[in-house]
């Protein structure tokens, strides 16, 4: 569960805006009708009798046209046809209405069919025509299901489901049965009130993110979602079994108002749905994105959608270009938001003149029953509360018998519309690169998809370098060569590049075109199934992204100033990045990962490289220019160039950073409560310190930093990450919160207006946890972002106006002294010598910036504090433990290898939240009284250790992972490399490189160089005597706590 702040849309009548839309408590309420069959008798029993379901003969345009009492008429003879084939009715005193599926294409009969299945007393089953058997049968033991209703077309189906349960199947009824024939009225003994309690409809999820399941609606909640309705002639081409062309035609049929549907014989094409809307004249039209876009790709189409009153759409987000594109022409566009298990709970309807469409608002009496709750700053989860009559199912007690959609939006900025909301993202709609940063798919495919030449965009690159897209072709670019198509989308693709992160930019390289007639998985509403897109292309994905690294070997022999000047030529051609010298440090100029990997295809193909494997990472591990050229001259000559010494880089740094400002009190008094900043927040540790921060009482505010382009995104980046540790606050923890973007390259942080000043005047605090966890940078690399940030955060405590400075808390690691030769104990103390930190820009970095602390509290009269990190564990409470780190991965290398390593090491773990108690014990001491030792710094480390061969080995073999035996490292090594290559199947083998560098045959002085080898340990004394919860650590393997980090990732792995 994520954070919770309660936040109840406006009412209507409130006066916050001056326009109501249709009130739908006018139509006659539920309780008159009762069930779905009272709907169609009442209506039915009406003297005059407009058309109310329409539908095509034959063609795409030549309606047929039934009122009321033509539909009562077929339903009573589809009654009469599946008693015939010996459907019996219902027992009136069942406290269940037994379940008969509809397994068909869309048409007409299948209207008749779930009246008349309402009429014997049945609940309708609707499943979509898409899915595979195992889901089918899924969904019927599911919904205890033994019928279905289907056509000869799905034959084999039916018989594959009944390879695996007993199923009973009936044949559709076709017109002959029911236009042609008279039956007599059917009328079934029954207490309408009960039955109306009792299930109607059970629609099913899209089984987009695994198998759909079933969402039932009884006959109440069915005519609940129906009276929400715009009482306006409707045109539809959503399949019948999608809850959109469900619903919507059952809210035309409640307030008797035609349904005009489209012909699901024919394609959905722009001239069939043009020619198809010409005749029905819709004052109103219910589609999706998807057939939004299709009509827009025509002046006939964007035509029709503007001569209706209203043009809703639903199912899935229509991106921003396409509404303004076409609200501009005249198209009065209005989102539909709800989900199957919710009913309607907004729309965006408004009074002319009004062009926010894409802003959904929602009205009382549904916002009496719906909560919009603030998990992150300025990010609501919708959420359906108990008692909103349109509402099915629930899967949450927070609140109680609530239905949480996942469904994220960002409210209007305006304070007079608090009852305006824009969709923003699903929880589960972002992926993650190799290093860790995640991507937000959506906005880059609606772009692309926008262009008219697109039919559907797929954004892909999980565990990879940087994403790419699958395009595939719309049907007018179907002739066009692959070539010509790309350079023609391109522009599209660089629009959307453009709005996104850098990280999260598409090149040209990886993008996959399909031809138009090329299928993929999508769901009922026209969305593509994104695991499901994935597993189908995975070849090509994986060809296009060996084609990416790989490339072809350049020719061009240049020596170290030729090689310069071709470089800098290069950024500045190439990537528009004109680096002023060769000295310039490439990170800090702005130069992203995208263009870094450009910058390597380059290279790959321009240079002579002597044969040699070229790093993908070169350009960010070398630096700058300079040292980059001599690299590459080394490569192809093989003679030395002298390095920059980067000892001597942390000096110069050390150096750089150490003057800071004066503090100026012009506050006497501190504030009551403490105000805390904390870095890190969407990290592991940053999430549960900041848990822990809104626990305590003397705790008024925790501001959280985040490297985001706004707001919104800042709060959906902290929401994101504790809802992905099971962290749950309570209101009053969470209303502490803020989330806003930064940059702390900055002096000011990134930050301006209210928060810049409010921090200045009342920041007590600051828990420095942000830094990029990237072995392959040099010291160099570190500096604009990192170490010049720890010198903006020391300074910004130091201009605080309160009494006395903010204390600052830099949380660093125990790398900064894993290159001390051993055995070695390491004291609790600054690290005079820079040799001894970890052989890598990330443990030089921490170093340097463990001076810089020291500096400003011996020099500049700050209470700054260094704590030194090392190996943490998943937390206590849910035993969560990443699945994609080192020790994770060796454990799941039992899978494949069936094999362990007997490992000579004593491991110190230390649990994550445990570790966040730690950081609070020693920031806000129970005495009150702080340690003044300028040289001190503190090891949150466990100490007490634990022998992986001796104690974690035999606790492991005792857990639900397969039975294994134990090798030799180097052994363990050769049998998993041996194993299933794929990393999909066994990421395991990612990490054999770095293991063979540790404990491979050839490996041995590397491990001697590892924090976790025998004979380097940390010194806690002073780290105990400050913090009870470092005092108070077990190791996790005497408590059962391994046991619980096995379990959890098992279940992970599919394995129990």
């Amino acid at each position: 569960m994520a954070t919770r702040t309660t936040t109840i849309a406006a009412p209507a009548q409130s006066g916050t805006v001056a326009f109501k839309p249709v009130d739908h408590s006018l139509h006659p309420p539920p309780e008159q009708y009762n069930t779905i069959d009272g709907l169609l008798r009442s209506h039915a029993a009406e003297l005059d009798q407009p058309p109310l379901i329409c539908y095509p003969a034959k063609g795409v345009a030549d309606f047929e046209e039934w009122c009321a009492r033509d539909l009562d008429a077929f339903t009573d003879a589809a009654v009469a046809r599946y008693l015939e084939l010996g459907l019996t009715p219902a027992k009136a005193d069942s406290d269940q209405a037994p379940v008969a599926a509809i397994l068909a294409p869309s048409s007409l009969d299948i209207v008749i069919t779930f009246f008349a299945l309402n009429r014997l007393g049945y609940a309708a089953l609707f499943l979509s025509t898409r899915l595979p058997a195992q889901a089918y049968s899924r969904l019927l033991e599911m919904a205890d299901c033994s019928i279905v209703i289907t056509t000869e077309q799905f034959s084999q189906i039916v018989d594959d489901i009944r390879q695996e349960r007993r199923l009973r199947s009936l044949p559709l009824v076709g017109n002959e049965h029911y236009q042609k024939t008279h039956a007599p009225q059917f009328k079934r003994e029954c207490d309408p009130v009960k039955e109306s309690q009792k299930i109607g409809w059970i629609l099913h999820s899209s089984g987009s993110t695994g198998f759909p399941k079933p969402i039932y609606l009884s006959n109440y909640q069915c005519l609940a979602n129906f009276r929400k309705s715009f009482a306006m002639k409707c045109f539809c081409v959503s399949p019948l079994f999608h809850s959109q062309a469900l619903m919507e035609l059952g809210r035309s049929f409640y307030t008797r108002k035609a349904m005009y549907i489209g012909n699901f014989s024919f394609p959905v094409t722009s001239r069939n749905l043009t020619a198809a809307m010409t005749v029905a004249q819709p004052e109103q039209i219910t589609t999706v994105p998807y057939v939004l876009k299709l009509l827009a790709e025509s002046s006939e189409g964007i035509e029709q959608l503007a001569k209706a009153k209203l043009v809703l759409y639903g199912g899935s987000a229509c991106p921003d270009d396409l509404g303004d594109r076409l609200v501009a022409q005249g198209v009065n566009l209005v989102g539909n938001y709800g989900a199957t298990e919710t009913g309607q709970i907004m729309t965006s309807f408004r009074p002319p003149g009004d062009k926010e469409w894409s802003y959904m608002r929602v009205w009382r009496p549904v916002a009496d029953y719906s909560l919009f709750d603030e998990i992150a700053p300025g990010v609501f989860e919708c959420v359906a509360l108990d008692g909103l009559p349109s509402k099915g199912p629930s899967n949450s007690q927070n609140p109680p018998n609530s239905f949480r959609t996942a469904d994220l939006f960002t409210r209007h900025p305006d304070p007079k519309k608090s009852n305006y909301y824009k969709y923003l993202s699903r929880l589960d709609d972002r992926l993650t690169l190799v290093n860790g940063e995640k991507v937000l798919p959506i906005p880059i495919e609606g772009r692309i998809r926008e262009d008219e030449l697109v039919r559907e965009a797929v954004v892909f690159g999980f565990q990879k370098t940087v994403p790419g897209a699958i395009i595939f072709k719309a049907e007018r670019a179907a002739d066009m060569p692959d070539a010509e198509f790309l350079e023609a989308v391109w522009p599209a693709v660089e629009a959307a590049n453009a709005r996104a992160e850098s990280f999260s930019r598409v090149p040209k390289e990886l993008i996959i075109v399909k031809d138009a007639a090329t299928t993929y998985p999508k769901t009922d509403k026209g969305t593509f199934i994104r695991a499901q897109v994935y597993e189908q292309f995975a070849e090509d994905i994986a060809q296009i992204y060996k084609a990416f690294e790989q490339g072809h070997a350049g020719t061009l022999q240049l020596d170290v100033a030729e090689l310069e000047t071709f470089l800098l030529g290069k950024f500045r051609d190439e990537l528009k990045v004109p680096l002023p010298d060769a000295e310039t440090d490439i990170f800090s100029a702005g130069v992203d990962s995208l263009q870094t990997t450009r910058m390597w295809r380059l290279i790959k193909q321009n240079l002579d490289l002597g044969g040699q494997d070229l790093s993908q990472n070169v350009v960010f591990e070398k630096g700058n220019v300079r040292s980059l050229a001599r690299h590459l001259f080394e490569m192809r000559t093989g003679s030395a160039v002298a390095e920059e010494d980067e000892i001597d880089v942390m000096k110069g740094l050390i150096g750089k950073y150490s003057s800071f400002t004066h503090h100026f009190a012009t506050q006497k008094q501190q504030p009551e409560r403490d105000v805390v900043l904390v870095t890190g927040g969407t990290g592991n540790l940053g999430a549960w310190i900041i848990a822990e921060l809104v626990k305590r009482p003397h705790i008024g505010e925790v501001w959280a930093l985040v490297r985001a382009p706004g707001p919104a995104a800042a709060g959906v980046r902290v929401m994101q990450s504790l809802a992905s540790k099971q962290i749950v606050l309570s209101d009053d923890e969470s209303a502490k919160l803020r989330a806003i973007p930064s940059d702390l390259s900055r002096p000011n942080l990134g930050l301006q207006g209210h928060e810049l000043s409010h921090l200045l005047s009342s920041l007590t605090c600051v828990i420095h946890s942000a830094w990029a966890v990237n072995f392959n940078l040099g010291v160099r690399s570190f500096e604009a972002q990192h170490i010049r940030g720890v010198h903006n955060l020391i300074n910004f405590c130091l201009r605080v106006s309160l009494s006395s400075p903010a204390k600052f808390f830099f949380c660093s690691s125990v790398s900064t002294a894993s290159g001390t030769p051993k055995p070695a104990i390491i004291p609790e103390s600054a690290i005079e010598d820079l040799t001894r930190a970890q052989n890598m820009g990330y443990g030089r970095s921490k170093l340097v910036s463990e001076h810089i602390v020291r500096n400003a509290m011996r020099d500049a009269g700050l209470h700054a504090r260094v704590l030194r990190i090392g190996q943490l564990s998943g937390d206590r409470h849910h035993a969560d433990w990443n699945e994609t780190e080192a020790v994770a991965l060796m454990v799941r290398s039992a899978l494949t290898t069936k094999a362990l390593p007997a490992l000579d090491e004593r491991p110190s773990w230390l649990p994550v939240d445990l570790c966040a108690e730690a950081i609070l014990d020693i920031a806000f001491p129970a005495s009150g009284e702080l340690e003044h030792d300028a040289s001190l710094v503190y090891h949150l480390v466990n100490p007490k250790l634990f022998s992986w061969k001796k104690d974690l080995l035999p606790v492991l073999s005792r857990t639900k992972l397969p039975s294994f035996d134990i090798f030799s490292p180097a052994e363990w090594l050769d049998r998993l490399r041996r194993s299933d290559p794929d990393p999909v199947r066994n990421p395991s083998v990612k990490l054999i490189d770095f293991w063979q560098k540790k404990y491979g045959r050839a490996g041995n002085e590397q491990a001697a160089q590892d924090v976790e080898a025998p004979g380097l340990s940390f010194e806690t004394v002073r780290t105990e005597q400050n913090s009870p919860a470092v005092a108070s650590a077990v190791d996790p393997v005497s408590t059962g706590l391994v046991e619980r980090y096995v379990d959890t990732w098992l279940r992970r792995w599919g394995v129990i």
